[in-house]
Order: C-alpha cells, then structure tokens, then sequence
C-alpha cells in the first residue's frame, strides 16, 4: 500500500515443471485488514495478465484452503475455475512433535490460450 508505505500482500509465481507445459502457480497471502477493498484481485488480474501477455503461459494454477472463503472467490472473481477437491494435500504448521497440520485444498485452473 503505498500511500501507509505497508506490504499488505504477497503473491507466489512460479513456474511448474516440467516448463514446456508453460504452466504456472500462484498463490498469495492477504492481510485481512485489507480484505474486501480489491486489492488482492487486481493484483491477482495483473499477475494473470503477466502471465499471458508477457511469458506466453498457457495456463495459471493454484490451491487455496476450501474453509477460506476469501481465497477462493478471488480465483474465481480473476476467471479461474475450480478443477478439484484435494483430501489433506497442504500444511502451513507443525504441533510441537513436528506432526504437519492437514488441510483440503481447492485446485483452480485457467487457461490463457485458446488454440486447442
């Protein structure tokens, strides 16, 4: 935000392997005193627009926790379809014994091209 000079967001792009599928992961991490303002969408737009306009993606992928609302509706505000339902795929924690913390996870696709 650079009016408070405060890092409200941050977004994951990376490239999937293998890279000749011009595939790409996103994700991000929203402070929720920013929630609901449209930040995190068009951010997410133009990280879609990047992808497509400037590295040639063929697609744009990414996995959000189905018990965060917020999340999922902003993939699919930006035009991504919900492809899948993951049974305890992520982990953010660990207990004290190092055990992970499972949780579900909504898979969300789009593709960039229509040549096929």
């Amino acid at each position: 935000m650079k009016k408070e000079n405060k890092l409200i967001e941050h977004i994951y792009f990376n490239p999937e392997d293998p890279q000749e599928f011009l595939t790409w992961e996103m994700g991000f991490i929203f402070n929720p005193k920013y929630q609901n303002k449209g930040f995190c969408t068009e951010a997410a737009q133009r990280v879609i627009g990047y992808a497509h306009n400037e590295l040639g993606a063929h697609r744009v992928v990414a996995y959000c926790n189905p018990l965060n609302p917020a999340s999922w509706k902003v993939l699919e505000k930006i035009g991504m379809t919900r492809e899948g339902h993951f049974k305890k795929k992520g982990f953010f924690r660990k207990d004290e014994q190092g055990n992970p913390f499972w949780h579900d996870c909504y898979f969300y696709g789009i593709v960039l091209d229509d040549k096929n």
